[in-house]
């Protein structure tokens, strides 16, 4: 069968591949029977950037069934069926699938062939087979839950009526690029596609498990939802070679105001036969009564807010485990009245689950539910002594309204990402779901896709800021900042900014800083801000070193030998071309549900750092699996906010602990690879703070939080910094948001290092304007842009406001820079040097002569033009 590739940004590469039955020799089918008991079937499927997976693309029909990456193609089926038969005639007694990839599959076929066993093994990076074989084999006992609801049609997650890049429906009248019209659709110059988060907070398990409470209740307009015709494994779901019991379920409050906490405990004791370790899920259910729907609070059935694992428990033996949730938790975030962060009034319940389904049987069990009390409409009794009695509380709009973090203010930051709230949408409106109608406001189908209209109005808001070539930022009366300006003399390093003279570090606003970046020229900043491809470069009159970025989530997949200055070409380890460790996929350290776990992995990734010489790292990546189909699933941890967040803060927070500055990507609301570039994205406002934002979020307001490890109290560091997005929000780059950028990130979230754009692909990506960024509150191009861009930062220009959002920028990478991992080994008395190596002259040689060749054959192919039309 032909093959293709799996990314470059068109879903007609896919293939599954599978080779049909017939095609296996007789010789090797005689063969079954002498492997044992058991078929072991492996399902792979692929993900890559730049395309998302088919889910419906007819020119794959011959492929694949209805055109669908993530449904079993026919092969497949014909497999399944012959080794159904197989194990039918004694060949085999068990049937086993394992499943190899970070994209949820369809498991409508789980109950069919006599398959005895799934398990989900995700992309499993260098070593995590050997894992594999070990669960396999019994001599390990998996603790591990899935981080994305399994469906049986994964097109009924509502996501996917409104996943993908929609043209306007009228934009060919007014000349808009979409990948209809656009002439170079492979590199998207300037998409104006839309895609809208219609669903709201009903992503996964929010929309699965509320909808089924709703349908148990009989709640009015809920409608009919059959749960087992729907889901194939909720989210949290995992088994074990053992049994766990849980008892002694207790909640304490303590604290007051905005620092209440509710420690949640419980007793686990293993009451099987094999020795394992259990993961215990913390689940809240808020109220959802006349506040919410007046004012558009959308509130699911259950909530992931906590969650621990045990100790390796002998059959037999026992555990307490105490875990906190704290009352900000409780809090939604209200975009349409209080405009923050608000307790609305009602009952409050905290369960201990072993999954998401679960904690809504728990819940509907304490609110006297059961499966003959319902008809049947609930499938499972659930544990009522695994419920703590309701938590009421009064309406509160202040108590949550400032940042833990920073005391700063929370109200309204992304409303021009809500197509309801900006003020020329005409009389398009979006009909956000919602639990107080599911009948009404549930898409059934791609038919009920949300249909936006173009009009002269988004045309000039779109392109208010200008494009890439353009300022159009309005000129304003402000004094330039200072360059090239000494105190006395002087001459500050920038190891001087990192501590002073008692060892206690220098501050962000230390006035120090303000000396530091006088000294620079503007041609300092403009060879440094915008130059960054996984670089930042040197400025030798303060002796800062040019500092070297890895790109990828999965930890550093280059040789140890990739710098001069890592530790292993520094100390000639013969092992220097080797490379470092490529861990597992997101969705599978996400599924440890293991904090100490991923506070390892960021352990070594960071050690890897040092031995091979980088200083920054793209990743990991924290946007959410919004559907299965996202091209980039395997480089995200989960369809959920919390649990992404939570791991990503312990991963990071090691990392950072050795001196590696983060970019957690891609901010905000990239969750899909499909015409990327450009396409505006809508979402509103409490579904963008309480998932997407937060799993930026958490990794960030983690600093200074105490961490208990191996008997040390740790200071845990946040992650420092992020990668913006593709994508518009609303109607433009999220790079030009300063209210994501500045306002979210800086002030509310305490975030104190760079902001880096994704990839600058120059004039092909005209939508993102750097002036824009750099007032903005954004640092760095990861591109290699000229002097020239910045030209309107240039003192004179009427732009000082560009001027002083490039010392900001630089403010921030000096910063980052000085407490980081480049600057081990470096003294007062250090000299930075810049030397051109050898093999770069030599290059650069190169490159000039076959400039100056081509220049010279342009010129003689002219002359030759010349004279044939003087001979005609």
């Amino acid at each position: 069968r032909e093959n293709a590739a799996t990314t470059g940004g068109n879903q007609a590469q896919y293939r599954i591949n599978e080779i049909p039955w017939e095609k296996y020799p007789d010789a090797l089918k005689n063969t079954f029977a002498a492997y044992g008991d058991v078929a072991l079937v492996v399902l792979a499927r692929s993900g890559g950037e730049g395309a998302d997976l088919p889910s419906g693309l007819a020119e794959l029909e011959a492929y694949m069934t209805d055109g669908d990456y993530l449904r079993l193609c026919k092969e497949e089926i014909e497999m399944f069926e012959n080794l159904q038969a197989l194990k039918e005639n004694g060949t085999f007694k068990k049937i086993v699938v394992l499943l190899n990839s970070s994209n949820s599959l369809q498991l409508d076929f789980v109950d069919d062939y006599g398959i005895d066993a799934v398990l989900w093994i995700g992309d499993v990076g260098m070593t995590g087979i050997l894992g594999v074989s070990d669960i396999l084999a019994g001599k390990v006992n998996p603790s591990g839950r899935i981080v994305d609801t399994f469906l049986k049609d994964n097109h009924s997650g509502p996501a996917m009526q409104n996943f993908g890049a929609y043209p306007w429906t009228n934009g060919s009248e007014y000349g808009v690029a979409t990948a209809q019209n656009n002439t170079d659709a492979g590199i998207d110059k300037c998409n104006q596609d839309y895609v809208v988060y219609q669903e709201s907070i009903y992503v996964g398990y929010r929309y699965t498990e509320s909808r089924y409470e709703d349908y148990v209740m009989n709640t009015p307009n809920a409608g009919a939802f059959d749960y087992a015709k729907t889901v194939s494994f909720p989210f949290g779901f995992g088994k074990s070679y053992s049994s766990f019991d849980y008892s002694g379920y207790q909640v304490e409050k303590s604290g007051e105001g905005a620092d209440t906490v509710y420690t949640v405990s419980v007793t686990v004791t293993n009451s099987g036969s094999a020795a394992g370790k259990e993961t215990v899920q913390i689940y809240l259910q808020k109220p959802y009564g006349e506040y919410n729907k007046a004012n558009g609070v959308e509130a699911a059935s259950a909530e992931l807010v906590g969650f621990a694992k045990t100790k390796l428990l002998n059959p037999g033996e026992s555990e307490t485990l105490a875990i906190p949730v704290y009352e900000r938790q409780f809090a939604a975030y209200d975009a349409n009245s209080a405009n923050t962060y608000v307790i609305v009034d009602g009952d409050y319940y905290l369960t201990a689950a072993k999954d998401a389904h679960d904690a809504v049987n728990n819940f509907l069990a304490k609110k006297g539910y059961t499966p003959e009390n319902t008809e049947g409409r609930m499938d499972a009794a659930g544990s009522e002594a695994l419920v703590c009695d309701a938590i009421t509380l009064a309406f509160d709009k202040d108590t949550y309204s400032t940042s833990a973090a920073t005391g700063y203010p929370i109200t309204n930051r992304f409303e021009y990402a809500d197509w309801n709230k900006y003020e020329h949408r005409g009389d398009d409106t979006v009909t956000y779901m919602s639990r107080s109608d599911w009948e009404g406001t549930t898409p059934k189908s791609w038919a009920d896709t949300t249909v936006l209209h173009w009009n002269d109005h988004i045309t000039a808001d779109q392109d208010k800021y200008g494009r890439q070539s353009e300022t159009k930022l309005e000129p304003v009366d402000l004094e330039y900042p200072k360059y090239d300006t000494f105190v006395d003399g002087d001459i500050l390093s920038l190891i001087d900014l990192r501590a002073d003279e008692n060892g206690n570090e220098i501050p962000y606003d230390d006035a120090k800083w303000d000396q530091l970046l006088d000294q620079l020229s503007w041609e300092d900043y403009t060879s440094v801000i915008p130059s960054g491809m996984r670089r930042n470069g040197s400025i030798e009159k303060i002796n800062k070193m040019e500092c070297l970025d890895h790109n990828g989530p999965s930890g550093l997949t280059q040789p140890y030998s990739t710098s001069a200055r890592g530790l292993a070409s520094q100390n000639s380890d013969p092992d220097k071309n080797s490379k470092a460790m490529c861990y597992p996929a997101g969705g599978i350290l996400a599924a440890t549900f293991n904090t100490d776990l991923m506070y390892d992995v960021g352990d070594l990734i960071g050690e890897d750092a040092l031995w091979a010489g980088y200083n920054g790292l793209y990743g990991p990546g924290s946007n959410i699996q919004r559907t299965p189909y996202s091209g980039r699933n395997f480089e995200y941890y989960s369809e959920d906010g919390y649990l992404s967040g939570m791991i990503c803060a312990y991963e990071c927070a090691a990392m950072e602990s050795h001196g590696l500055y983060v970019y957690n990507k891609h901010i905000g609301l990239n969750d899909q690879e499909d015409l990327r570039r450009g396409i505006c994205t809508w979402a509103n406002e409490q579904s963008i703070r309480e998932i997407y934002m937060r799993a930026f979020e958490l990794p960030i307001t983690i600093a200074g939080k105490t961490y208990e490890r191996n008997g040390e109290t740790l200071t845990l560091k946040g992650a420092s910094g992020v990668m913006l997005a593709f994508n518009r929000m609303g109607l433009h780059w999220s790079g030009m948001q300063r209210d994501m950028v500045t306002e979210f990130l800086r002030n509310e979230c305490g975030m104190t290092s760079i902001v880096v754009t994704d990839m600058w692909y120059g004039t092909a990506s005209p939508y993102m304007n750097l002036p824009k960024l750099l007032t903005s509150g954004g640092n760095l191009v990861d591109g290699m842009m000229k002097a020239e861009d910045l030209d309107a930062s240039r003192p004179g220009t009427g732009h000082a406001d560009v001027a002083w959002g490039m010392r900001e920028a630089m403010h921030r990478i000096l910063y980052t820079v000085v407490h980081s991992n480049a600057m081990n080994g470096i003294s007062a008395g250090t000299k930075i040097i810049q030397v051109t190596p050898w093999w770069q002259k030599l290059v650069t040689g190169l490159q000039i002569g076959f400039g100056v060749l081509t220049a010279a054959a342009l010129a003689w192919e002219v002359i030759l033009s010349l004279k044939k039309k003087k001979a005609a």
